[in-house]
């Protein structure tokens, strides 16, 4: 769990910072002044400018300016602009995904703390490392550094604090599965009449309205999970609203008001694509924050390099002026000398090289992360167009004049059919997206191969009978192989969407099943147009370069069909073949792994 704000709000510009910075260091080495209370200006000032930094999610930023002050703090022995400086790195630490780094910067500044008794750092101290604790998943640990916490902030009346670790305190408790306890935390943060802040209180309702959906109250749940939106709308906290929002869908679905669920859905799907946009821009801040992390550790090894250089210099210098008379000895140090320059320049150069490689795969890195984003959202579009295309086509009926009262009677129920179905599959789609924020995973189960197709076809039934097309489901008794669901789903979906497209009207799609020794194989066919050896051969191996051709009724899609059921084909080790004939139909055949 990441730090949901820091304590100190700064109010100047980090531009502004950065002149007042170069004006500090200018008149500092003007006037000669180069002890340590100088350097504590500067190093404050600067520090304010990364707090700023952070502030704003500039981590890199933040990051490359509080370092600097850190380690000249830790070398002139300063304890305090130390712990302060450390603090902040754990932050940026925290904020991307590195708990264990973090914990260790936030231990050192406790220990300082802990010796200068500076009572209202260290309980901030505590604080953040309880929530790295957290996202360790070690919760009892982290229960334990949060009271401490919450111990010296009542003792100081520190009441932000105070709000900030009963919150999390409670959200500890609700995880641990002891909902009363939480239950009152949050109570508390709500109801005290000293401190009010919206961000802990939308927090706290939020927290409420989970504690109220666990135990089946819904109506009371919705409610206080509506109360969170509005709460986090007014501090403009997008994470804290996907979760009301989240909550409140969860709500109204389970008191069947279909409509507020809904209408809750639709916000939560725009507030969680500007948080993916976010997370997205998160992910490659930090793999600069790892290329920054490298190039200072590079940074650091040439100064310690430059130093050894000094020092064998001035010994050389010392042992010439000591030995002039001796030609011999002084040419054999001077041999010395140039061969270890070489030497230098031999790690220099390998060192560079390293480098090179370390920035060519943070480049395949980033590519790598580009694609997965691209083809999450090609996925979702793709996968939408038919159950929604057989909306469509409903309501134009719908909508038509001289139909009879058992006709709409008829109309309505098949339209909630549709909707419902086009619901799941939404429902379905958006839990998948939000588990590949990290990239495509494949995740194994049992899989009940004859339900699964089932459902694909009752998403497809309407798109069929529309084009007069008849699906045949030769139905039988298999074992149960072992994939992903969600990724069957998907190349069931496309197969079958590709086989209506490409038959024309009055045609047929047949789905069979054949166990063969400890493999079960799924067979599509088609009576339809059919193709070419060559064009399917290149559709099986993967050259077809995302090709798109218009259907026997004009249907025209994206091209990603195939693309996917051979993408998710080789992440599920499933084997893809086909067979064609020009004007008589084309067949498609998965062999699964029976489930041992």
């Amino acid at each position: 769990m990441i730090a949901r704000k820091v304590i100190i709000q700064l109010r100047i510009c980090p531009d502004m910072y950065r002149y007042v910075l170069v004006f500090f260091m200018v008149a500092f080495r003007a006037a000669g002044w180069t002890n340590v209370y100088g350097q504590n200006l500067v190093g404050a000032a600067q520090l304010k400018a990364a707090k700023m930094h952070y502030n704003q999610g500039n981590y890199l930023k933040s990051l490359t300016m509080a370092l600097p002050v850190y380690q000249e703090a830790v070398r002139n022995q300063q304890p305090d602009m130390a712990a302060d400086a450390g603090n902040l790195i754990g932050l940026v630490e925290l904020a991307q995904g590195r708990p264990q780094e973090a914990l260790a910067y936030f231990k050192r500044a406790k220990a300082a703390n802990e010796a200068l008794h500076k009572e209202g750092r260290l309980a901030a101290n505590l604080l953040n490392i309880s929530l790295a604790k957290s996202d360790l998943h070690q919760l009892d640990s982290a229960v334990t550094f949060i009271k401490q916490s919450l111990s010296i902030s009542k003792r100081r009346h520190l009441h932000n604090l105070t709000a900030m670790g009963n919150n999390h305190l409670a959200d500890f408790y609700a995880r641990q599965g002891k909902l009363a306890q939480a239950e009152q935390l949050y109570h508390t943060v709500i109801g005290n009449k000293v401190y009010q802040d919206g961000w802990e209180n939308s927090f706290a309702y939020a927290g409420l309205a989970g504690i109220a959906f666990e135990r089946r109250q819904y109506p009371l749940a919705a409610k206080l999970a509506d109360r969170s939106y509005q709460l986090s709308l007014t501090i403009d906290a997008k994470w804290d609203a996907a979760r009301a929002l989240e909550l409140a869908h969860r709500s109204y679905k389970a008191m069947g008001s279909i409509d507020s669920a809904y209408k809750r859905l639709l916000i939560y799907k725009d507030v969680s694509d500007s948080i993916f946009n976010a997370t997205k821009e998160q992910q490659i801040n930090k793999l600069k924050l790892e290329a920054q992390a490298t190039e200072n550790q590079n940074l650091r090894n040439a100064i310690s390099m430059a130093e050894q250089k000094q020092k064998i210099n001035h010994l050389y210098v010392i042992t010439v002026t000591a030995i002039i008379i001796a030609v011999l000895l002084s040419a054999l140090l001077i041999y010395r000398r140039i061969s270890h320059r070489n030497q230098l320049l031999e790690r220099e150069q390998a060192a560079s090289k390293k480098h090179s490689r370390i920035i060519e795969e943070q480049n395949k890195k980033l590519n790598r992360l580009n694609q997965d984003k691209d083809r999450l959202l090609s996925i979702i579009s793709h996968d939408l167009r038919s159950p929604f295309a057989s909306l469509q086509s409903t309501l134009t009926v719908f909508r038509a004049e001289g139909l009879s009262v058992d006709e709409l009677s008829g109309l309505l129920g098949e339209l909630s059919t549709q909707v419902n179905a086009a619901s799941l599959m939404l429902d379905s789609l958006l839990i998948w997206a939000a588990n590949q924020l990290e990239g495509v995973s494949t995740r194994m189960v049992p899989i009940d191969l004859v339900a699964k197709v089932d459902k694909v076809i009752s998403f497809m039934s309407v798109a069929a009978r529309d084009k007069g097309i008849e699906i045949i489901h030769e139905k039988d008794t298999l074992p149960h192989v072992c994939a992903d669901a969600d990724q069957i789903r998907i190349i069931i979906q496309n197969l079958l969407s590709n086989a209506l497209k490409f038959t024309p009207k009055g045609g047929y799609i047949r789905i069979s099943y054949t166990i063969n020794d400890d493999e079960v194989v799924l067979a599509v066919r088609d009576s339809g147009v059919g193709m070419s050896p060559s064009v399917l051969a290149g559709l099986l191996s993967g050259n077809d370069s995302y090709s798109s051709t218009y259907g026997t009724a004009n249907e025209k899609g994206i091209g990603l069909g195939l693309q996917l059921v051979r993408d998710f084909a080789a992440k599920n080790a499933l084997i893809l073949s086909g067979d064609s004939v020009p004007g008589e139909g084309t067949a498609f055949f998965l062999h699964f792994r029976q489930l041992s």
